[in-house]
């Protein structure tokens, strides 16, 4: 799917727009092929087959060839704090440097006021008996409405202090 620079896609949670770019499927399918000593200039069938089989395989070291950069607006905190769990990154853990964080930035409360968005379950769910990341599908926990209440003073009383 191409999208274009600048154009907003509605998410469940907000928008998502595609800030920058640099780079193409053909710098991942160069990159792939640079030991080879082969460059293309148009792509076809055995490069996107080429992709596909890097991406199955985990061989990510073609498509760091490739740099996105997106704005997320009206994103929860829930799901920005999965996007920053599973971003795609430098690592580097050898010798003083150590860094795996490098591609995230925010807008930061400490320089600029603005309205926060908090996630805000349209109902809590029971904890799963044996997953203990998951809860139980469509089981309610007990006086759902007075836990909506205590959710929300919480997040009040947070964010005013």
């Amino acid at each position: 799917m191409k999208t274009e620079v600048g154009k907003n896609l509605p998410v469940d949670d907000g928008f998502v727009t595609l800030s920058d770019c640099m780079g193409s499927d053909l710098s991942v399918v160069n990159a792939a092929r640079v030991s080879f000593g082969k460059r293309k200039t148009e792509m076809d069938e055995k490069d996107i087959k080429l992709i596909k089989y890097l991406a199955a395989h985990k061989h990510m070291s073609p498509f760091r060839h490739v740099q996105f950069s997106f704005t997320l607006e009206g994103i929860s905190e829930v799901v920005c704090r999965q996007l920053y769990k599973h971003q795609v990154g430098c690592a580097y853990t050898s010798g003083e440097f150590r860094e795996t964080a490098t591609v995230w930035n925010e807008v930061s409360g400490r320089y600029i006021e603005f309205d926060p968005e908090f996630h805000v379950p349209a109902e809590f769910r029971k904890q799963h008996t044996s997953n203990k990341q998951a809860s139980r599908e469509g089981e309610l926990i007990e006086k759902n409405q007075e836990a909506h209440k205590i959710y929300m003073e919480s997040l009040e009383n947070s964010f005013s202090s």
